[in-house]
């Protein structure tokens, strides 16, 4: 995917990933020295998003959730929609195995953020540990494919996403329960 160059202001650390609807880079602002993780969705041949429909999902989960969702930066510029997630300094990606004892308390932590979304009407739709990093505290952080969802994006996802979603590519309800479980299991994968 072509890089556009408002996004010069950007040094991108580290590609995360990349599919056929996003490229999602680790990037420094230049400028301000902020990290971030960027992602560009390039219309191409794709339909236009709607910048609107995902502010407001992006204020209603932060309204629910706080500090548990980053700032985020929303935009279109040249031919691309872009979601720049603010990430506070000394944010960290959760990894594939924390320690036990902070295991318990995530796991917590976790199920009373689906709680509360589920209970304002929100769901996320994916939960991986590559999605969720922890802030400075180690209070978790849940990155923008978590709880934005692209058109499309519910088509041919990773185990995390619930069967009959994957098959109607639509979110339903429970599907962030599937997904908890899903979490959890990845996360307690090489216990004994």
């Amino acid at each position: 995917m072509e890089r556009p160059i408002f996004l010069s202001r950007f040094q991108v650390e580290e590609p995360l990933e990349e599919t056929a609807l996003y490229n999602a880079s680790r990037v420094r602002d230049l400028l301000s020295q902020r990290p971030g993780l960027l992602y560009i969705h390039a219309y191409g041949r794709r339909p236009a998003l709607d910048p609107m429909a995902f502010a407001y999902r992006l204020s209603r989960f932060r309204a629910v959730l706080g500090s548990a969702i980053p700032e985020c930066r929303l935009g279109e510029a040249e031919g691309a929609f872009y979601v720049l997630a603010e990430m506070p300094e000394g944010a960290v990606p959760l990894g594939a195995s924390p320690p036990a004892e902070e295991l318990a308390d995530l796991a917590a932590r976790v199920a009373a953020d689906l709680a509360a979304c589920r209970e304002a009407g929100l769901s996320f739709h994916r939960l991986e540990p590559a999605l969720v990093w922890r802030d400075g505290r180690g209070a978790p952080l849940y990155l923008p494919p978590a709880w934005l969802h692209f058109p499309g994006l519910l088509c041919g996802v990773g185990e995390t996403v619930a069967p009959e979603v994957r098959r109607s590519a639509h979110l339903q309800k429970g599907a962030d329960s599937y997904a908890l479980a899903r979490f959890l299991g990845t996360l307690t994968r090489d216990r004994e």
